[in-house]
């Protein structure tokens, strides 16, 4: 397994996961269905406070 990266750690998952895993992890999402628009919303209020964050953090507004 890859070594994650201090700036990476979070936001590439190919810092954490194989070659192998990644691809299979990206077959298995390409196969999914979309998100309904219930899991989306319940998504949004999960980690919409924490995008709007990090994105304020990095345009320093």
């Amino acid at each position: 397994m890859a070594e994650p990266a201090a700036a990476t750690a979070i936001t590439d998952p190919a810092s954490v996961l194989t070659p192998a895993q990644l691809q299979a992890a990206r077959a298995a999402a390409a196969t999914a269905p979309p998100f309904s628009q219930a899991q989306r919303d319940r998504l949004a209020c999960i980690f919409g406070p924490t995008v709007s964050r990090v994105f304020r953090d990095r345009t320093g507004g």
